[in-house]
Formats: structure tokens, C-alpha cells, sequence
């Protein structure tokens, strides 16, 4: 027989994932649900239970029970093949963990070996905890400990005398005897142990008449794969299941998931989950009603407290079920952006009181030659308004003008500090919600808002343990100042607005509290995203097949961000905060900072169009200005004005100057003694403009004597100049003054060639 390793065999151990008020959430495992626990933590009931029915003189052999076996052998040779095993505990071990239960004498033979290498290598109650451990129970149960929970919902330290014999008369067959499907059958079977402890003196008959009496009450029947709050458990698992921190491959990270016995300590509030859940249940009731997501974070700390992801998640039916729209569905936000262009505006100079041209809709240039056409909803006309008013009513011409003057990189920059984690791209559309994100993600947004501009990254998880009780990990969450917190306080300021006479008028939850609507193009996506001081909520609405327009007759009534979403967050915030002391928000009064406004980069080196890019994306102008340069490849930077490092405000002139290969300098004819007609040409041959001024030399002589001719030229004979590029030349007038000439500065200039 090969020797055993010094340590038993591990066995899968089921991992569960706990709320933040400490009751378990979920039990994840593979194919077997085990928790191990110590025999100290195993009711002493079922210890005496197991080796009564199991293995009566398992204190007194040495891992076999040769009287046992002579007694199977006969049966089994009655038989004509292998019937009965006559098997102690400790050979049960063997076969569970190392041999397996093929009906071979072969195996017996290695199932006895094994066996009796155990008893020489651990104690009884050592064997006994191995066993106790591993033994299956039925209904995907292994191990005491999670038969104790499933069949009463208790630990296995608190199951009382008729639980234990309950349990320890279901190992021989926990097909047949599953008290779910025949709990007489199992009673009956519970007799037999009950016998078996009177016999061997372990308890009294007084002892077993009293645990009949006391009946036996089952916790509720229910599937195991079912659990609570399964989009934020998906989101878990996702998370665990994709990230390298916890194994190279996906084959680790899944076996420590599912069989590593983790503790996962969440964040989870098992009753703000389930406002979540009614909340919508009572808003979307119908069959045919749109879907739901909803995120809620808390403002603070940046904890994930509830997360709905579908209408239900373990349907068999519905090919979408499994799909986290709340954490993998990409959507657009629709206006419910808009707060982000807010925060742009007031941190680069843009305050609430600014007034834009109103109108139903608008046609606005950008870089690129295009024209930009943005209407309002439903093409609604106003006059001219101030980006408090356009952020209260949702007004688009307005917030164009205002992408239009702040470009949309910087606008996606905040949108990135804010919490915005998709690879959104910088067009200007992106600031009227064309964009596609998560619900989480614009949580995530909106939390920065209502944390006085500090983000912090959501999580779901604060601490990790494995089966040896070590922590593998724990939340690290640090609070990064992406706003600055009197601009998070004037966006909050001007939010609140939204709700208390503005579109978002239906979500007022009678306390303070800020958001902002969405509805996207032909109303496929709905959402209201606010918070309070405490809590932050992200609903959406929409069809999880794609872009289905809610109006009539697809759903009940056309769906706006101000309708359902509206009511899915009020009736979900009213009821998660009723117990929460209202407080405000901080005070939005003092000067706004241009922390927005990013100094200019080097551009030095870098391609004219990376540069020209990232510039036009900031709302600047640019102009730039080609030279030769055959020191580096064409269109490069050679310097730009103003200077790296610069802060330009809005709307300003960057100007580039940029390599080429073209207009190689070449030297200046020299204009000195010629005629103007021959100067001409000459600076027409060498591919140079003139710029002619007539002007007599300061020498009344030398102007006589060099009458109609060259004397001054700039720049120099035989220095370099661009192609194309300007010569001044200076000429003495033709005819020779009567009197001696005075000069005149700056003369008067003629003609240009």
C-alpha cells in the first residue's frame, strides 16, 4: 500500500457570502456543499448518533471490523457479487476521500489498508471529525455541518438529540431517506437509532422519550441554487471569478471560489436590498412591463448597499435572466448625464447664473467642418435662460452651447474622475447622454456629487477569509478629490432645483435630495439617478433586447426618466432612509475655482493632430503655423504659444508651430543697386514676395546718385528665408530733390510684389 501524506486529504468546502448585518446571503460550492467545522463545534448528540448506527465499536478496533466483514462476506458470497461492506467509520472516510465506492474486492482490500494506515496515524475523535466531515446527507449535503443548516437551519453544535438521530439515520441511504419527500419514512428510520443509542448505553429510554416529544421541525424546504439578492452575489462572483488577485487562471480563481471554504464579508443591506426589490415590483407589475436595474452606494463611503440587475434572476424562461443590467448592461444615460457637464462648467469658469440663447433648437459648428443640430424635447421652444434653468428643465440648446464652449474632452475627463468607468468617447454628444454606461457607473457619478467631490471606487466586499480563518483580502477604499467640493456643492445646489420644480418633481422623498432625469433617443432607456446626503440611487428602465422605444402600446404609457424611474427611486429612498435622521447638504455659497482648467502639455515632439485633438476637444482655437525642418518628421511640434504649463481659460487661441518638409529656406538675392523692376524679378525668380517702400536714403548725395534704385533690403542679402515669405526693399525716388532730402521714417509704401 503507498503511504498516506502526512496531512488528510482537504476536502471542497462550500464558500458563503455573508450581508453586512452578519446573516448569510448566499452558500457557493461545486458539486458539494460542505462546511468544515471541528468536532467541538458537533453537537455531542450527533457524534453518539453516527457511531451508533454507523460503527458501534469504532473506540474498539483498529480501522477494520473483521467480525463485520465475515458477516458481509457470507451475504455477499450468498449474493454471487458485493452486496454489503460491513464498513466502519473509518473506512467510510477511506472510501469518501481516497478510493472511491466501486464494488470491487480489490478495492475493499485497498479501502482496508488504507484504513488501518489512518488509525495508526490520527486519533479517534481525529478520525471521527474527518468523517463527520465528509459523509453525505442528501440534497447536495456533505458534512454535518451543512446538513444542520439545511434540514433545520442551525449549526451543527446546536441540533438536539432527535435532530441528530434524524440525521445520522439518513447516512446509510439519504435517497430513500430525504425528509423532505418521506419524513414518516424517516422517523421510522430515526426509531432504529434511537434503539441503537439505548443499546450501546449512550441515553436512557427516559432520555428517547423525550426527544420524541419534542417532534422534529424542519426549516423551510428550499432550493439550494436559490439565494437572496442574486445580482449583487452575481457581481461578487463576477468580480472573484475575473480578477487575477485571487489565482493566475480562471480554474483557480473558480476552485477558490466554489471549493475553498471563503468567508466573504459584504456590504450588502439585506433590508435596503429588499426595498429595492419592492420597489420596483410595485412600479413594474405587469408581464410585459419594461425591466429595472437600480444601484444603491452609499454617499460616504462609497458601499454598494443594494443592487437589482433583472426581473428574476433564476428564471428559467427568460434567456436574459442571468444578465446584470445593472452591472454589465451598457445603456444611455440621456440627460441624466447632464450633471457631469455641470460639474465641467463650474469647475473651468461657467457659473449657474450664465445666461445662453434659448430656442426650440439649434445648429452649431465644430471642428471638422460639421454642423451640430440639437433640438430640445419634443422640440420645446425657450427664450434665453441661465444653466441653473436649463439644468432644472432639462433644456438641450442650452447644454449644447455649453459643450461647444468646454469641449468634449474635458467634459469626458471629469466624467472619468467622477466615477465613469466605460470607454467613453470625447464627442460633443457625449454631454447630452449619447454615450452608453452602467447603472453602476452612474452611481458611482452621482456619489461624488453627494461626497463634496471625493470619489470613492464602489465596492461590494470589505473583508475575505479562507477555510483556515486567514484574511486573503480586505477593502482598501480611498477617497480621491475629483471635484472640487464648492463646485460638488453648486452642481448639488442646482440639482436640487431638478427635483423641486423641475423634471424630477415626482422623486421628492421630503427631505433634501438632487438628481437629474434621463430619457434617451425615441425613449428606449429611462433613468433618474439622485441621492441625499446619505444614500445614492441609480435607476434604469428599458428592454434588455436592445433599443425598444416605451411608448404605446409596448408599455402602459410613454416612459420618461421623470415617470417610472422617478417612482422606482422615491418609494425606494423613502422607505431606505425613514429611520435615517434627515440632514442637508453643505453650503453651496463662496467663489467657484478654475480647478477644471488643466495647464497647457509640452507638445513638443508630438504628431499636430494628436495635439489639435486634445485641443479642439477642450473647446480651444487653434491655429498653426507650418515650418521647414528636416530635423524631424513632418508634421511635429516644433512650440506652441502660450507655453507648456500655461492655464488657458475657455474659447482661447493655442497656436502650434509644425515641422515640414516643405518651404526649405533658401538665401535672398541681393537688392542692393538694383532697379525696382529688377528687384522684382528678382525676388519673383528666387520665389519671394516684395514689399516695395520708396524712401530716399538719409545722404541727400547718395539718394541723387542712387536715384530709382535699391539701398536698403530686409532680411540681409544671402541670409535664409522661407519660400514664399516677405522681402522689404527700400528705393530712392527717381527724380533727384531740389532740395537736400530730410528722411522720413517709415517712408510710404508703393506697391507689393
Amino acid at each position: 500500500m503507498p503511504e498516506l501524506s502526512a496531512e488528510p486529504p482537504i476536502p471542497d468546502q462550500t464558500s458563503r457570502i455573508y450581508g453586512a448585518d452578519g446573516s448569510t446571503i448566499a452558500s457557493l460550492h461545486a458539486v458539494e456543499n460542505r462546511e468544515v467545522v471541528a468536532i467541538t463545534e458537533m453537537a455531542q448528540a450527533a457524534r453518539e448518533s453516527v457511531i451508533a448506527i454507523e460503527d458501534p465499536s469504532f473506540f474498539d478496533h483498529d480501522g477494520v471490523d473483521y467480525k463485520a466483514i465475515g458477516r458481509a462476506l457470507v451475504r455477499n458470497v450468498e449474493a454471487g457479487e458485493p452486496t454489503q461492506g460491513g464498513s466502519t467509520i473509518t473506512q467510510q472516510y477511506v472510501k469518501n476521500t481516497l478510493v472511491g465506492s466501486e464494488r470491487t474486492y480489490e478495492r475493499k482490500l485497498r479501502e482496508a489498508g488504507y484504513a488501518m494506515q489512518i488509525e495508526r496515524s490520527y486519533s479517534k475523535e481525529k478520525i471521527l471529525e474527518l468523517y463527520m466531515n465528509t459523509v453525505y446527507f442528501g440534497r447536495g449535503a456533505y458534512g454535518i455541518q451543512a446538513a444542520a443548516s439545511l434540514y433545520f437551519n442551525k449549526n451543527a453544535s446546536e441540533l438536539n438529540l432527535g435532530e441528530a438521530a434524524l440525521l445520522a439515520g439518513m447516512i446509510q441511504s439519504p435517497a430513500n431517506w430525504d425528509p423532505y419527500a418521506d419524513l414518516e419514512g424517516c422517523l421510522r428510520r430515526r426509531e432504529r437509532v434511537f434503539d441503537q443509542l439505548i443499546r450501546t448505553s449512550k441515553y436512557s429510554k427516559a432520555d428517547i422519550e423525550t426527544a420524541r416529544a419534542l417532534g422534529v421541525i424542519m426549516a423551510p424546504f428550499s432550493d439550494l441554487d436559490r439565494f437572496r439578492a442574486p445580482y449583487f452575489v452575481d457581481f461578487i462572483r463576477q468580480w472573484i471569478l475575473n480578477d487575477s488577485y485571487f489565482g493566475d487562471t480562471p480554474s483557480q480563481r473558480a476552485d477558490l471560489l466554489y471549493k475553498g471554504g471563503l468567508r466573504i464579508e459584504t456590504t450588502l443591506d439585506p433590508a435596503v436590498q429588499t426595498y429595492a426589490e419592492n420597489a420596483i415590483n410595485r412600479v413594474l407589475n405587469k408581464p410585459n412591463d419594461p425591466y429595472a436595474a437600480l444601484v444603491a452606494i452609499d454617499s460616504r463611503s462609497g458601499a454598494l448597499r443594494a443592487i437589482v440587475g433583472g426581473r428574476d434572476y433564476f428564471s428559467s424562461d427568460d434567456p436574459k435572466a442571468k444578465f446584470n443590467m445593472a452591472t454589465q448592461a451598457k445603456r444611455q444615460p440621456g440627460s441624466s448625464f447632464k450633471p457631469v457637464v455641470l460639474a465641467t462648467a463650474l469647475s473651468n469658469g461657467i457659473t449657474g447664473d450664465k445666461v445662453y440663447r434659448g430656442g426650440a433648437r439649434i445648429a452649431i459648428p465644430i471642428p471638422g467642418g460639421e454642423i451640430w443640430d440639437v433640438k430640445n424635447f419634443d422640440e420645446h421652444g425657450y427664450g434665453s435662460m441661465d444653466v441653473r434653468t436649463a439644468t432644472t428643465f432639462s433644456v438641450n440648446v442650452v447644454y449644447a452651447q455649453m459643450m461647444r464652449e468646454l469641449g468634449p474632452t474635458r467634459v469626458v475627463t471629469t466624467a472619468h474622475k467622477m466615477g465613469i468607468r466605460s470607454d467613453i468617447r470625447a464627442v460633443y454628444a457625449v454631454g447630452l447622454g449619447s454615450e452608453e454606461v452602467t447603472p453602476l457607473e452612474m452611481a458611482s457619478a452621482f456619489q461624488t456629487l453627494a461626497n463634496a467631490g471625493k470619489h470613492i471606487e464602489p465596492y461590494a466586499v470589505t473583508r475575505i477569509t479562507n477555510a483556515k480563518g486567514e484574511v486573503i483580502y480586505e477593502v482598501d477604499s480611498k477617497p480621491e478629490q475629483a471635484l472640487d467640493p464648492a463646485v460638488a456643492a453648486e452642481a448639488t445646489d442646482i440639482l436640487q432645483d431638478v427635483m423641486k420644480q423641475g423634471t424630477g418633481v415626482d422623486a421628492r422623498i421630503g427631505r433634501p435630495a438632487a438628481g437629474k432625469t434621463g430619457t434617451s433617443e425615441h425613449n428606449a432607456d429611462a433613468w433618474f439617478v439622485g441621492y441625499t446626503p446619505d444614500l445614492v440611487a441609480s435607476v434604469w428602465i428599458g428592454f434588455p433586447e436592445g433599443n425598444v422605444p416605451m411608448v404605446p402600446p409596448r408599455t402602459r404609457e410613454t416612459v420618461l426618466g421623470g415617470t417610472w424611474p422617478a417612482a422606482i427611486w422615491q418609494q425606494f429612498m423613502a422607505e431606505s432612509l425613514a429611520d435615517v435622521p434627515v440632514s442637508d447638504f453643505e453650503d453651496a455659497s463662496g467663489p467657484l475655482p478654475l480647478s477644471g482648467i488643466e495647464p497647457l502639455p509640452d507638445f513638443t515632439g508630438r504628431p499636430v493632430s494628436e495635439a489639435d485633438g486634445y485641443l479642439t476637444g477642450l473647446g480651444y482655437k487653434v491655429v498653426k503655423k507650418y515650418e521647414y525642418n528636416s530635423d524631424w518628421p513632418p508634421d511635429r511640434i516644433m512650440r506652441q504659444d502660450p507655453q507648456p504649463g500655461t492655464q488657458v481659460r475657455l474659447g482661447g487661441t493655442v497656436t502650434l508651430w509644425v515641422t515640414s518638409l516643405e518651404g526649405k529656406p533658401v538665401q535672398v538675392p541681393n537688392l542692393l543697386g538694383l532697379t525696382a523692376n529688377d528687384a522684382a524679378t528678382a525676388l519673383d525668380l528666387a520665389g519671394f514676395k516684395g514689399k516695395k517702400r520708396t524712401q530716399a536714403e538719409p545722404s541727400a548725395a547718395d539718394a541723387r546718385r542712387h536715384g530709382g534704385m535699391v539701398w536698403k533690403q530686409q532680411p540681409a542679402a544671402d541670409s535664409l528665408a522661407t519660400p514664399g515669405s516677405t522681402i522689404e526693399y527700400w528705393v530712392n525716388p527717381e527724380a533727384p530733390p531740389n532740395a537736400e532730402p530730410t528722411h522720413q521714417p517709415g517712408g510710404s509704401e508703393i506697391d507689393r510684389n
